[in-house]
């Protein structure tokens, strides 16, 4: 089961030089704001560039709902590294095979909240690992990390093996 995670950014902005004022971000440009412009800019990304072919990644806007000073975004997310087959956990029967051009995607949240006359927006992204358990000899089970990392790992060697 993935582990999930949040995490929070604090987005804001200044003038040129002027380091220690900030922005009023309700009123960029005296018509919109950040929330607006976040919303246009997420509309407006072709989905073909939410795919990360140099690191395996996989991204699709599920879903955006805004709601008040916030927007709601449902995400898929995945990679696409492995080709494989995909299993029934209870009968142990291979359902279907995955190409590598197919991706196990779970869905993330991620929120951007900005009051009225802020000088900042907070935005929340959900992180969910890709942490996989694979039983080794023994009954003992490991860890393997999915990605980048992981990769980086499988050349190093064996990974360090965790009793139940």
């Amino acid at each position: 089961m993935p582990r999930r995670t949040v995490t929070v950014t604090r987005l804001w902005g200044t003038t040129r030089r002027r380091m220690g004022e900030t922005q009023d971000l309700s009123r960029l440009g005296g018509t919109h704001d950040v929330l607006h412009l976040a919303g246009a800019f997420f509309v407006g990304i072709p989905p073909q560039d939410l795919i990360d072919h140099s690191q395996e990644r996989y991204v699709a806007i599920e879903k955006m709902v805004p709601a008040g000073r916030t927007l709601l975004l449902e995400l898929a997310v995945g990679t696409f590294e492995d080709s494989g087959p995909t299993r029934d956990v209870i009968t142990g029967k291979t359902e279907h095979t995955r190409g590598r051009h197919h991706s196990a995607a779970t869905t993330v949240r991620a929120l951007v909240a900005m009051p009225q006359r802020a000088t900042s927006a907070l935005i929340f992204l959900e992180h969910s690992s890709l942490r996989v358990r694979e039983r080794c000899p023994g009954g003992r089970v490991r860890h393997r990390a999915r990605g980048r990392a992981g990769r980086a790992a499988r050349r190093a060697g064996p990974t360090r093996r965790i009793a139940e």
